[in-house]
């Protein structure tokens, strides 16, 4: 992967976002930051250090995320931004 995009993921919001955002959009502002999601959008400009760590992993509704990282390479990224072992 190149050096550049490294801190970057994917993200794209869970079934439950997807029923939240319904036919128009889910909209999270956080300070000067906007991030807004349509069901079955996949958005692989989020940043891991900010976008993801501190801001969309934390959405959530009564207890149920409203994003998650999808697969890289192959590999699925769980909601805490760590990738399954291989056991």
């Amino acid at each position: 992967m190149d050096a550049a995009r490294q801190d970057f993921v994917k993200v794209k919001l869970t079934a439950l976002g997807e029923r939240l955002a319904g036919e128009g959009e889910l909209l999270v502002i956080e300070g000067r930051h906007e991030f807004t999601f349509k069901a079955g959008q996949v958005r692989d400009d989020i940043t891991r250090a900010f976008d993801w760590d501190k801001v969309l992993k934390k959405q959530n509704r009564d207890g149920e995320p409203l994003f998650e990282l999808v697969e890289v390479d192959g590999r699925r990224a769980t909601v805490d931004g760590e990738e399954p072992s291989q056991a």
